[in-house]
């Protein structure tokens, strides 16, 4: 259960991660 709790966390932390860079790259 924790090492599945963990992966989502990490997914969901990936997700911002993407979302935050993306933007910098396109004006790049």
């Amino acid at each position: 259960k924790e090492f599945a709790n963990v992966e989502q966390k990490a997914k969901l932390e990936g997700r911002q991660l993407g979302m935050m860079l993306a933007p910098k790259s396109k004006k790049k």
